[in-house]
C-alpha cells in the first residue's frame, strides 16, 4: 500500500466507530441528556405512586371502622328561654319557617360576620314576602350568654 495517495476515482469515506473513544458532538450530549432527565423524571414518578399506594394500604390498615354510639335525636319537642326571659317552646313556631343559628356572644370572628349574612337575608325574605321566616338564635354557651347579654347582642343583627 502506498501511504499518502489514492487510486484516482476513489473517494475515502472515515466513519466513527459506534462505540468510539472520542467525545460526542454536542448534539449527542443534549439528546443523551434530555432522554436521562426523561428515565429519571418516570421512574421518580413510578416510584412515587408505589410509595403513596403503599401509605394508602398502611392508613386503610390502621383505621378502624366507627361503631354506633346510639342514636341522635333530632328534631321533636323544644323548650328555651327568649331574650325576654320568656319561655318559647316548638308550639309557638308551629306554621313558621325557622332559621336556626347555634352560636354565642362571645364569638368574635365567625358569629358576626354570618349574622350579618342572615340578617340581610331575612331582611330581604321581610320585604319581598312578609314576615314569613322566624330567625331563631340558640347559644352554646348559656353560662356567659345571660338573656340581657342576649338581647343586646342580637339587636345589632336584625329587630
Amino acid at each position: 500500500s502506498v501511504v499518502g495517495s489514492q487510486p484516482k476515482g476513489c473517494h475515502l469515506v472515515v466513519r466513527k466507530a459506534p462505540f468510539s473513544s472520542e467525545a460526542p458532538n454536542d448534539e449527542s450530549n443534549s439528546v443523551m441528556i434530555k432522554l436521562t432527565g426523561f428515565v429519571i423524571l418516570i421512574t421518580s414518578g413510578v416510584v412515587l405512586w408505589i410509595y403513596m399506594k403503599h401509605l394508602k394500604n398502611e392508613k386503610e390498615q390502621t383505621l378502624t371502622p366507627l361503631e354506633g354510639i346510639g342514636k341522635i335525636d333530632i328534631g321533636g319537642p323544644f323548650t328555651l328561654t327568649d331574650s325576654n326571659g320568656k319561655k318559647v317552646s316548638d308550639t309557638d313556631f308551629r306554621g313558621k319557617f325557622l332559621l336556626i343559628y347555634f352560636g354565642f356572644t362571645f364569638c368574635p370572628d365567625i358569629c358576626p360576620n354570618e349574622l350579618a349574612k342572615l340578617g340581610k337575608l331575612i331582611s330581604a325574605l321581610d320585604w319581598r314576602y312578609g314576615p314569613v321566616v322566624q330567625p331563631l338564635f340558640i347559644t352554646i354557651d348559656p353560662v356567659r350568654d345571660t338573656t340581657e347579654q342576649l338581647k343586646t347582642y342580637l339587636e345589632d343583627w336584625h329587630p
